[in-house]
């Protein structure tokens, strides 16, 4: 047989009729023999034929028709279901400060997650390594499941991935992170593929599936906190750019001038690790320094002095910049405060400038804002949308994350399931 025979012959339509049923009862509890020929257009026969194989192989089962009237007579419709309990994933968001991970069946229905917070300062590659076992084997503990139950693991980092190869090349917010083989690091303790990709990216890959940018052929998801990024989704696929650094925001250095009491923001380098001795604001990029969490607390506590404020100005100010942070997104998302109010503006004026030359050259659909700062919710999101649109020929649709902070381990989910799905696809699934 040619090569040409073998790929266009009857077993590699059988695969593909396969596939299509399969991917209908993922979605749905059960579905009956006619119900899958009329949501597949496949006739009777390849229906029959595909149910028969995906059953034999362990894929689907038969349940019984519900008691009804009218399937008293003659021969009950058959209806089967998707088993999606013979196998598992986990998303995993592998980050600074805390890590989370999520289990999920064959369909992507959460099973248990769990997370593990540092409570102040930031993680250094040895202690995210370490957060990931903790965490792993508590939230399989609440699944009642094993390591050797999981099929695929997708897992999230901040940074600029080499996902063939498993090692993050850039990244600035944990010390020892870059050049560390993570995927390989995380691998050791599964007996199944691992895959490493930025976090953005994941959260990107969620919000298109299970989020408000399901359906969306061309979205941004920006991953808005300490740092800022991209992940890209161009015709409903990732785009990662030729060095997987596709989306890194937070460098861009706009030359924007200062507002008239503030002085010029002063360039930074890339140098991902390196310098590791300053602190986390030297390794910042341009725009992370002018719309990071950081940058954020730092105009509130000014308007706040300004106002005279200073019940705000005390409760912004405390050693642990995670809790300022969160202060000031609680404070922003109820919109009561004129400091805060103030704040929300000119965050929204610096943001719109720099996520303006995005949407210029890459002409979304949505613009979805996820990370620690869409903590602000509507008035933020508000303000944004009324500095962007004279800015843009174009306007996109702007939202918050539906996923909040479970959308890079959503993200993580969907990446594993779809290696499970690869698998299955060349015929060669073996766990």
């Amino acid at each position: 047989m040619t090569s040409s025979e073998a790929a266009t012959g009857p077993h590699v339509l059988r695969r593909i009729n396969e596939r299509v049923v399969l991917e209908q009862l993922r979605v749905a509890a059960s579905l009956r023999l006619s119900e899958l020929m009329e949501s597949t257009g496949l006739s009777r026969p390849a229906v029959a034929r595909a149910v028969a194989s995906l059953t034999e192989a362990g894929w689907l089962q038969e349940v019984a028709e519900s008691d009804q009237p009218e399937r008293r007579l003659g021969r009950p419709a058959q209806r089967v279901r998707f088993c999606a309990e013979r196998g598992h994933v986990l998303g995993i968001d592998a980050g600074p400060h805390n890590v989370r991970v999520c289990v999920a069946d064959l369909a992507g229905r959460a099973v248990a997650d769990h997370k593990v917070e540092k409570g102040s300062g930031s993680w250094a590659a040895a202690d995210v390594l370490a957060a990931i076992t903790r965490c792993t084997d508590e939230t399989l503990e609440r699944a009642g499941l094993r390591r050797s139950d999981i099929w695929s693991v997708g897992v999230g980092t901040p940074g600029i991935v080499d996902e063939a190869e498993g090692t993050v090349t850039l990244a600035p917010s944990i010390h020892g992170w870059a050049g560390l083989s993570v995927g390989q690091e995380i691998r050791a303790g599964f007996d199944c593929p691992v895959y490493l990709d930025n976090e953005a990216n994941l959260s990107a890959l969620a919000e298109s599936w299970t989020g408000v940018a399901a359906g969306t052929r061309h979205s941004v998801f920006v991953q808005w906190g300490a740092r800022i990024g991209l992940g890209i989704v161009i015709d409903g696929k990732l785009h990662r750019g030729g060095a997987s650094g596709a989306g890194e925001l937070g460098f861009v250095d706009l030359a924007m001038p200062p507002d008239a009491d503030e002085p010029p923001v002063p360039r930074s380098g890339a140098g991902g690790n390196e310098g590791e001795g300053e602190g986390e604001g030297e390794r910042m990029g341009a725009f992370e320094r002018l719309v990071g969490a950081a940058a954020i607390v730092e105009l509130a506590v000014s308007e706040a002095e300004r106002a005279g404020d200073e019940e705000l100005r005390r409760a912004l100010t405390t050693p642990d910049q995670t809790v300022n942070a969160g202060t000031f997104f609680a404070a922003a998302s109820r919109g009561d405060n004129a400091a805060v109010t103030r704040t929300v503006e000119r965050v929204a004026g610096r943001f719109a400038q720099g996520i303006a030359v995005a949407a210029l050259v890459l002409d979304p659909d949505l613009i979805v804002i996820g990370g620690g700062v869409s903590q602000c919710g509507a008035p933020l999101l508000a303000a944004i949308e009324r500095r962007l649109r004279p800015r843009l020929l174009t306007a996109p649709r702007l939202e918050l994350s539906a996923l909040g902070a479970r959308s890079v381990a959503t993200g993580g989910i969907r990446r594993a399931l779809d290696e499970v799905q690869a698998r299955w696809d060349r015929g060669a699934f073996e766990k």
